[in-house]
């Protein structure tokens, strides 16, 4: 592999960013020493925004997803699970996502209301590999194609990163 500087800098250093060419000419970041520092797990406490704010799901937020998340059963599709169809099956549906242990459930609450209208996960969080995925993705229809919606998603890297 070919290593090269980029026409990028980092914002804290302004140091330019690094970058080796992989097999297929594709620009892919430094290989990570052995010794490189392991990320903190997300430790999420709320998180404000403009819109909205992120807050760890708890059984508490149960009963306003299941009126925002009512009839919208096509929205579920991609979940684990289907839509819960009462608030004793959403309250056990959000302890069963608190079980797992490589997860951290957010509910996001939108600022107007301060009504739970969504939630979201950090998932398959792998701090030795510095890695996590946001998934789990549920928008009420009050979310989805807004600002709000864009604004979710921002403060859960602005977290992460």
């Amino acid at each position: 592999m070919n290593s090269k500087t980029c026409n990028f800098y980092d914002p804290g250093t302004n140091e330019p960013l690094s970058y080796v060419l992989n097999k297929f000419g594709q620009k892919v970041g430094l290989p990570l020493s052995d010794n490189h520092p392991t990320p903190p797990f997300p430790n999420l406490e709320t998180v404000h925004g403009i819109t909205c704010r992120l807050e760890p799901l708890k059984v508490h937020h149960a009963e306003d997803l299941l009126y925002e998340m009512a009839e919208n059963d096509s929205d579920w599709t991609y979940l684990l699970t289907d839509r819960p169809k009462n608030l004793n099956e959403y309250r056990q549906l959000i302890e069963n996502y608190n079980k797992f242990q490589d997860r951290v459930n957010v509910a996001i609450v939108d600022n107007k209301t301060n009504k739970a209208v969504g939630s979201v996960a950090y998932m398959r969080i792998d701090p030795t590999n510095c890695s996590l995925e946001i998934g789990a993705v549920n928008f009420s229809k009050a979310m989805q194609k807004t600002k709000m919606g864009t604004e979710a998603i921002y403060l859960m890297m602005k977290v992460c990163l």
